[in-house]
């Protein structure tokens, strides 16, 4: 025998029913929700979308990872700010809607507008993004030889990137030292310094610096400055590929020649390309030909293959080949270097 009446349980039926359908609607008073295959639902706190990933928090996981391959529909409490790939930037609260690989923004910029816009997971390139972005690496490399020859050699490099919503500032270094039977064989230092300012997804204009001392080829410093254009072909999180021009003014202190300054064109490309998600590889080439003689040009192309070994930590093979078409006197044309290195990114 019960002890509630017909209508009072079905009262309660209904209200545990419409509590249950609550929990899937979007509303303002509950969680981000997120659901995906093969069929799980998530109630936490979208945090952010970058690398194709969105990582997503709930009290019992503070960080969960989830491709956005598999995410079938997905709702924010909070409006959060969407990059598109163009770098066109959206703010507004996540809705779902139909279609695969698709999710609806409510612009908070639209309030009278009904309908959420319509956007592809991959047309994303990230969701709640930093302000400011540090990345960068640090580079260790040596070796020694005992026996017949005594032989020592040592490599220190590191590479930052400082990326702001228009702006990125980069900045490198490169030490190498060799010895070999109480002889110094190798001892140079070089260093770059590049600003970018972006008009749009693909256009930029930069303004670079390199410097570089070599005991060997007759260099006190060589300094390097000057302003140029850029034009991003891909960006993705497989391939990059950026071309510059530019021109520069190109100034050599020789230690025991005759020292000279003169304006040259700049050309230069990065291409980095990930092989697998642990392997990538990445060149970057810089061409300084004369503006008065194009036979008389300078290049400088880095190739490295970097092992992401796990937690930052990596193997680093780098090969550096300079050529100088009218070097001075006494010195080579070719220069090649190869350093085989443990690396740090952060």
């Amino acid at each position: 025998m019960s002890y509630f009446p017909g209508s009072l349980r079905a009262g309660f039926a209904l209200v545990f029913f419409l509590m249950g359908v609550l929990l899937w609607l979007p509303n303002p008073v509950l969680a981000d929700k997120i659901k995906f295959k093969p069929g799980n639902i998530l109630a936490g706190t979208l945090h952010g979308f970058s690398g194709g990933t969105v990582l997503f928090s709930t009290p019992d996981s503070p960080k969960v990872k989830i491709p956005a391959g598999k995410i079938i529909k997905v709702y924010t409490k909070k409006h959060v700010v969407v990059v598109m790939r163009n770098n066109a930037r959206l703010i507004g609260r996540l809705v779902p809607v139909r279609g695969k690989g698709k999710f609806g923004i409510r612009l908070a910029s639209a309030k009278g507008r009904k309908k959420p816009v319509v956007l592809s997971w991959g047309d994303v390139k990230a969701i709640n993004p930093p302000d400011r972005h540090w990345a960068g690496s640090v580079a260790l490399g040596g070796g020694t030889q005992t026996g017949n020859t005594e032989r020592t050699n040592l490599s220190v490099s590191g590479e930052g990137e400082l990326a702001l919503k228009r702006d990125s500032f980069f900045l490198s270094f490169l030490h190498n030292f060799a010895e070999e039977n109480d002889k110094v064989t190798a001892r140079n230092t070089y260093g770059s310094f590049k600003f970018e300012h972006s008009f749009n997804s693909k256009w930029f204009w930069l303004l670079s610096s390199e410097l570089l001392n070599d005991k060997f080829k007759d260099l006190n410093l060589r300094a390097i400055i000057g302003p140029g254009v850029g034009y991003t072909i891909w960006d993705d999180d497989v391939k990059v590929l950026k071309l510059e021009g530019g021109l520069s003014y190109f100034s050599e202190d020789l230690k025991v020649g005759m020292d000279d300054q003169w304006f040259t064109a700049r050309f230069a490309g990065r291409f980095t390309y990930k092989l697998f998600e642990w392997l990538k590889f990445v060149n970057k080439v810089l061409v300084y030909p004369s503006v008065e003689d194009l036979n008389d040009f300078t290049l400088r192309n880095e190739a490295n293959i970097i092992a992401n070994m796990g937690d930052g930590w990596g193997i680093k093979v780098s090969n550096i080949l300079e050529h100088n078409s009218m070097p001075p006197l006494g010195v080579v044309k070719d220069d090649t270097t190869w350093i085989y290195s443990v690396q740090y990114e952060f």
